[in-house]
C-alpha cells in the first residue's frame, strides 16, 4: 500500500485588530453558469421581440444580427436552465414553465413556484396556459390548474385521467377554445368542457382520442395542438392531423408523412409546421413546404419578427431569415450543453470538452474548436506538462492536440479495438503524468484493458505497453483510472477495482503487484459494496477512493482496509466523479447533486438546483483548477463553476495572507480564511 504522506505546514499569522460587524460565512459560495441557449424549446413573440425558451435557460432577441440579446440561466432569476414554454397573459405577464419550476417573469426579480408531489419528487413542467386568473400547467404527471391570485399564486387542483387515455401522462401542450380545454399528451389528445374545474376529476368528462381506437394516429404521443380556420390541428408523433369532430376522426395532412411534428403555429391565414420532415405552411387545406436554404433538417419550432422568421432545430441552433437563406444566430453561449470534461492550463486558458462536438477554448471572447474526431463521444480531457491536450473518446482512442493532431488506436498503440481488426478504439477516461499516459479500455474484444504510453514518445509504437488479462486485470468494462507514485488504480463496471503497482518502469512487470477491490475478495480488508465502479482517485496523500454504485469507500491507510464513507441521507448513492483540492478537501458529484466533506473535520455540504447555484444535479465530471481553487462542475446542461472563496491557492508562507482583515467575530459561524493551498495548523496572534 501506499505510505503516509505528511504535508502538514504551521501558519503564523497577525490580523489587525479584531471589530465587530459581518463576517464571510463558510457557506458563502460564488457560482457561475455557463450553458448554452443553442437548443430551442420553443420561440415566442411578443412586442416584436423572440423569446426562445432552451435546454439552457431563456434568450431574449430584438435585432437578428446583434449581440446584446438578454440571456437568463438558473442564476438570473429562473431556478433552472431546463425550460419548455412561454406564454404572455392579457395583461403582459410573462410566464415560464421549466424544471420543477412555474416562473412568473420578471428577470432576476422573477418569482418562482416551486412544482413537488407530496413525496417530494421534482414535476418537470411542459407547458403553460394563461386563463385570467388561472394558469393551466402541462406536466410530467398530467395537468394542473394554477391560481394567480390565492395567496399571491398557488397550485389550485390536479387532474390524472382523461377518458380512456393511460393514467397520468405527460400533458405537453394546452389549448383553450371557447369552454373547452384541449390537452396534447404522450397518451394521445383529450378535450373536455372547462368551465366547472371540478368536473375535471371525473375521466367520464373528457373525450381522449388514441392510436388503439383512432388508427389514423398510428401512435399515441401528440406534441402539438391548435385552433385554426375554426378546427383543431395536432403535431403528432407520425405527422399532422384535423380533428373532424362531426365525423369523429383525425384527418391527416398530406405534410412530411411519419415525421414527429414538434411545433404548430398560427400565422395569420396559415398554419406553420415544424417537424423532424422539414418546414411547411397549411393555407386554404393545401400544405406546402417552405425554403429552409441554411437550416438543418430537424425542426423544433419558430416565430416571427418584423426583422425575420426565427427557427429552432433540434440539438442543431437557432436560425434566422432576412428575406432569403436562414443564417444561424451565434450569441447563444456554450456551443453545447453536454459538457464532460474541463482543463485549465498555467495560463488560465479554458478549454471545455463537449460531448458530441469535441474541445473547445475560450479565446478573444469566442470559442474555437480543436480540431479532432470524436468517434461517437468525447469522454475525457488532460493536460500535460506542456500545456498538450489528451482527449478519450468513444469510439475514435486517444487524440492529442498540440500544435498538430495526432490519433492512437489500434494501428499505432497498445489501445485494444472493440472488434478485432478494426478501429473503434472505446475509452471513458485517461490519466497523465509527469512520464506516462494510460488509459482504460471498454469492452476490448481481447485481453488489454489498459494501455500505457511513454508520454514523450507517444508516436513510436514501441513506447507503448499494456496491463490485462494476463496480469490479473480482467472484467470488460473499465471506465475510470488514477494513478499515484508508481501505482494506478483502474475502476471496473463489472469487476471492482483494480490497484496496481507497476514500479519505475512499467515496461519491466517483474517487481508489479496487484489488490483486486471486490464485492467479496478473499481478504475482507478489500471488501467493497457494488463491483460496478464509477470513479477512482486518489486523495493528495495516496488514499485511494472509490464511487460506486451504491455509494463511496476509501482504503484507509491507517488501518489498512476499505472503510464506507458516510453520505448524507438523499445524496447519491450513484457517485460518478470525484475530486481534491490540495488541502484534501473532496468534492463529490452524484446523479442527484454535489457534496463537498472538509478534510480535516469531515463535515459534509450537499448542493443541488434547489438550494445553489448548480445548473443540474446529474453530475459527469468534476475539475478543480489547482492554480485558481475554482471547482468546474460539467453536467448535460452546461457548466456550473465555484470560484474560490480563498483567492489564489499558494504554497509560499510568505505569500500567504488572511481575509477578512480586520477580521469579524459575530457568532460561531463566521470564517476567517487563508490563501494557503495546503493543509496547516494555525496560531494567530495579534
Amino acid at each position: 500500500m501506499v505510505p503516509w504522506k505528511n504535508t502538514t505546514a504551521i501558519l503564523i499569522v497577525a490580523l489587525a485588530s479584531l471589530v465587530l460587524g459581518e463576517a464571510v460565512k463558510a457557506t458563502d459560495y460564488e457560482w457561475v453558469t455557463l450553458t448554452s441557449y443553442a437548443d430551442a424549446r420553443r420561440i415566442r413573440v411578443f412586442d416584436d421581440t423572440a423569446y426562445a425558451v432552451t435546454s439552457g435557460g431563456l434568450l431574449v432577441i430584438a435585432r437578428p444580427y446583434e449581440s446584446n440579446s438578454a440571456r437568463y440561466d438558473n442564476l438570473d432569476g429562473l431556478g433552472t436552465v431546463d425550460l419548455t414554454d412561454i406564454t404572455e397573459a392579457a395583461d403582459g405577464q410573462k410566464w415560464i414553465t421549466g424544471y420543477g419550476w412555474l416562473i412568473k417573469f420578471d428577470g432576476a426579480a422573477s418569482t418562482l413556484y416551486p412544482f413537488v408531489d407530496n413525496e417530494g419528487t421534482v414535476l418537470r413542467l411542459y407547458c403553460v396556459e394563461d386563463d385570467g386568473d388561472w394558469l393551466w400547467v402541462g406536466t410530467d404527471r398530467g395537468l394542473i390548474l394554477f391560481s394567480k391570485l390565492n395567496d399571491g399564486g398557488q397550485i389550485q387542483d390536479a387532474y390524472q385521467v382523461f377518458g380512456d387515455l393511460n393514467a397520468e401522462p405527460a400533458v405537453y401542450d394546452i389549448e383553450l377554445v371557447g369552454d373547452s380545454i384541449w390537452l396534447a399528451t404522450s397518451g394521445g389528445l383529450a378535450v373536455a368542457e372547462r368551465t366547472i374545474p371540478n368536473r375535471l376529476k371525473s375521466p367520464a368528462n373528457w373525450k381522449g382520442y388514441e392510436a388503439a381506437e383512432y388508427g389514423e394516429m398510428e401512435v399515441d404521443a401528440v406534441n402539438r395542438v391548435v385552433v385554426y380556420d375554426g378546427s383543431i390541428y395536432v403535431g403528432a408523433g407520425m405527422g399532422t392531423y384535423r380533428v373532424d369532430q362531426v365525423a369523429d376522426t383525425l384527418r391527416r395532412v398530406d405534410f412530411a408523412t411519419g415525421a414527429a411534428v414538434r411545433d404548430l403555429q398560427v400565422d395569420g391565414d396559415s398554419l406553420l409546421i415544424y417537424s423532424e420532415g422539414g418546414f411547411g405552411v397549411l393555407v386554404g387545406g393545401t400544405p406546402r413546404y417552405l425554403g429552409t436554404g441554411g437550416l438543418p433538417s430537424l425542426l423544433t419550432t419558430g416565430g416571427k419578427t418584423s426583422f425575420g422568421r426565427w427557427v429552432g432545430a433540434i440539438r442543431g441552433g437557432i436560425y434566422v431569415s432576412v428575406g432569403g437563406d436562414y443564417t444561424q444566430y451565434s450569441y447563444t453561449g456554450l456551443p453545447q450543453s453536454d459538457v464532460t470534461d474541463v482543463a485549465v492550463d498555467p495560463d488560465g486558458l479554458l478549454t471545455v470538452l463537449f460531448g458530441g462536438k469535441g474541445p473547445h477554448e475560450w479565446r478573444g471572447g469566442q470559442w474555437a474548436q480543436l480540431p479532432m474526431n470524436v468517434g461517437g463521444r468525447a469522454m475525457a480531457m488532460q493536460l500535460d506538462g506542456r500545456g498538450w491536450k489528451y482527449v478519450a473518446t468513444y469510439g475514435a482512442g486517444i487524440s492529442r492536440i498540440s500544435d498538430t493532431t495526432a490519433h492512437f488506436d489500434s494501428r499505432n498503440s497498445t489501445l485494444q479495438e472493440v472488434v478485432e481488426g478494426g478501429t473503434y478504439v472505446v475509452s471513458f477516461d485517461l490519466k497523465i503524468t509527469d512520464r506516462w499516459l494510460l488509459a482504460p479500455l471498454f469492452e476490448p474484444y481481447g485481453n488489454v484493458r489498459v494501455g500505457l504510453g511513454r508520454l514523450d514518445d507517444l508516436d513510436s509504437p514501441s513506447s507503448w505497453t499494456s496491463f490485462g488479462v494476463g496480469d490479473g486485470v480482467f472484467g470488460a468494462q473499465m471506465v475510470s483510472i488514477d494513478c499515484y507514485g508508481n501505482t494506478f488504480a483502474v475502476g471496473s463496471g463489472l469487476a471492482g477495482v483494480f490497484y496496481y503497482y507497476m514500479g519505475p518502469d512499467p515496461f519491466n512487470k517483474g517487481d508489479d503487484t496487484l489488490q483486486q477491490y471486490e464485492v467479496n475478495p478473499d481478504d475482507v480488508r478489500y471488501r467493497l459494496p457494488s463491483d460496478v465502479v464509477r470513479v477512482v482517485r486518489f486523495s493528495p496523500d495516496g488514499e485511494l477512493y472509490i464511487g460506486s454504485s451504491l455509494g463511496l469507500t476509501k482504503f484507509d491507510l491507517g488501518i489498512e482496509r476499505t472503510v464506507t464513507v458516510n453520505l448524507p441521507a438523499g445524496f447519491g448513492p450513484d457517485v460518478t466523479s470525484l475530486e481534491f483540492d490540495r488541502r484534501g478537501n473532496m468534492w463529490v458529484g452524484a446523479h442527484n447533486g454535489l457534496a463537498r466533506i472538509d478534510g480535516r473535520t469531515g463535515e459534509i455540504e450537499t448542493f443541488t438546483s434547489r438550494n445553489s447555484g448548480l445548473v443540474n444535479d446529474d453530475i459527469y465530471n468534476l475539475y478543480l483548477d489547482a492554480l485558481s481553487g475554482d471547482l468546474y462542475i460539467c453536467t448535460n446542461q452546461g457548466l456550473s463553476i465555484i470560484r474560490s472563496t480563498i483567492g489564489v491557492p499558494t504554497e509560499d508562507l510568505k505569500a500567504v495572507y488572511a481575509f477578512p482583515n480586520p477580521y469579524v467575530v459575530a457568532s460561531s459561524d463566521d470564517l476567517l480564511s487563508f490563501n494557503y493551498a495546503l493543509s496547516a495548523d494555525l496560531r494567530v496572534f495579534t
